[in-house]
């Protein structure tokens, strides 16, 4: 499987990478009708989406969907408003979404932990599907309860460890299935 396109997310003002939600979806396109299709191998969702705290809620602040028309051809489907967002068409030549939402705020129910990765350390990059935790210089864990922000873990100096003792290991099924 080709490498995978990760949804982002704003914490302490910086952009991370969503590299893993411990407990379900954070967002499910189904809720809203929408069947998304996917536009390359790297993104086989068929959407990407932009994530953030306000005000201590988790909250969705863009998408980025594509939608299909079924029947011949390649059709865009115009997807429906939300959270009082209309649906913009694609921005231009290359972009592979075809309704992107920008400015949502659309509040989340989300009981769980999600880690973020900021930092990707390059020379580590496996060419499938994402990548692990132990790759990223800084990693986060968030815990949230019905939406809201209940504790944020820095989990860097862990994956730093975990990345020391893979790396040390020349065989490459070892590296790629750390349990964290």
């Amino acid at each position: 499987m080709t490498g995978q396109i990760n949804d982002a997310f704003i914490f302490k003002g910086r952009g991370f990478s969503i590299v893993e939600v411990r407990d379900g979806k954070l967002f499910d396109p189904s809720v809203f009708s929408m069947e998304p299709t996917a536009p390359c191998t790297a993104c086989w969702q068929g959407y990407v989406a932009k994530y953030a705290i306000m005000e201590s809620f988790l909250v969705m602040d863009a998408l980025y969907i594509n939608l299909v028309k079924s029947g011949p051809g390649y059709l865009r489907e115009i997807g429906p408003v939300i959270n009082g967002v209309e649906p913009l068409g694609p921005s231009g030549k290359g972009d592979w979404f075809n309704n992107r939402y920008e400015n949502l705020t659309y509040r989340l129910n989300y009981t769980g932990s999600i880690m973020l990765g900021d930092g990707f350390i390059q020379s580590l990059y496996v060419h499938m599907g994402l990548q692990s935790l132990w790759k990223y210089e800084n990693v986060f864990e968030l815990v949230f309860e019905s939406g809201v922000l209940k504790r944020e873990l820095d989990r860097s100096r862990q994956m730093a460890g975990i990345r020391k003792l893979a790396t040390r290991k020349k065989n490459k099924k070892y590296e790629d299935n750390i349990p964290f």
